[in-house]
């Protein structure tokens, strides 16, 4: 999807009573007036991506910029001796683990650690902290079971997929921190969800596309929730983070208002258009491990 100029939410749902919440007005009218209070890219991730976009950049420099945060190194480190490199020596440095992982991958892996920050910060009441880091938990489910499916599906990166599964709720975040000035809306929590509901989408894609995130990314934010949405015959990154946020809801009360399998289109396109219910937990099964993995990297 193209740029979307106009902004439609809270027009289908009945939800009428939320449009005169105070919340809902405020972030509405930031959000049509292009004045959303969004967070900044955490400033080694601008970094990285800055010198990746470089075509001259030199490994060894890459590699001095990421020392300077430990943690992210490490992480690095970790991933490049992870399940999927399993039989390889492993690697000591962050340099090696750049060169074994890739610039592109290692680019997506930096801006995917870093965003764990923006998840566990800044909101100052309690109840919306837990909803923040409940929403961080889920996005990382979601991430890993993306990586995974992107695996087995031609033409489509696993990384990749790993970001957007990161980010797909992205939008949510930002109405949390809307809300942490309004006291009274943490009480009444449906109010808070409806919101939510009404208006992630919309946000979540206004915020990565000024993040300058490409297109597929913001169209996986736009439609992470659009059950029947059909892009056509080749599957896109939205495709893979629907079916891993299905995947993420088996055996919880959110199946309830999902639509059958087999009038889910995004279904029927992943692992080259052999996907069944069968074959998709096959799929989950035999990378247990490695979805294990990512999720240890992002929730430790």
């Amino acid at each position: 999807g193209g740029s979307r100029a106009g902004v439609q939410v809270g027009e289908s749902s009945g939800n009428s009573g939320v449009r005169n919440n105070p919340l809902f007005a405020e972030i509405y009218d930031d959000l049509i007036n292009d004045r959303l209070v969004v967070p900044s890219m955490p400033e080694v991730a601008l970094k990285i991506r800055h010198l990746i976009e470089d075509d001259d950049v030199a490994i060894p420099q890459l590699a001095k910029v990421l020392n300077i945060d430990p943690a992210i190194s490490a992480k690095l480190i970790k991933s490049a001796n992870g399940a999927l490199y399993h039989g390889q020596p492993a690697v000591d440095t962050c340099a090696r683990a750049i060169s074994r992982l890739g610039l592109n991958t290692t680019k997506h892996l930096v801006v995917s650690f870093v965003m764990r920050n923006l998840f566990c910060e800044k909101i100052h009441t309690e109840l919306l902290n837990q909803n923040a880091r409940d929403l961080w938990f889920h996005s990382v489910e979601v991430a890993a079971i993306s990586m995974a499916l992107a695996h087995v599906t031609p033409g489509m990166d696993a990384e990749e997929a790993l970001l957007a599964g990161l980010l797909h709720d992205i939008g949510e975040l930002v109405i949390l921190t809307y809300a942490d000035n309004y006291p009274e809306m943490v009480i009444d929590n449906e109010t808070l969800n409806t919101v939510i509901q009404q208006l992630k989408a919309e946000i979540g894609a206004v915020m990565l596309r000024e993040w300058q995130f490409p297109e597929a990314l913001v169209e996986a934010a736009y439609g992470a929730e659009e059950w029947t949405r059909d892009s056509g015959e080749k599957p896109d990154y939205c495709d893979v983070v629907l079916i891993a946020q299905l995947h993420s809801f088996f055996g919880t009360p959110r199946m309830d208002n999902i639509p059958a399998l087999e009038n889910i289109p995004a279904f029927s396109k992943l692992a080259g258009g052999n996907l069944t219910p069968e074959v998709s937990m096959k799929i989950l099964d035999e990378a247990k491990e490695q979805i294990f993995e990512t999720k240890q990297l992002f929730l430790t």
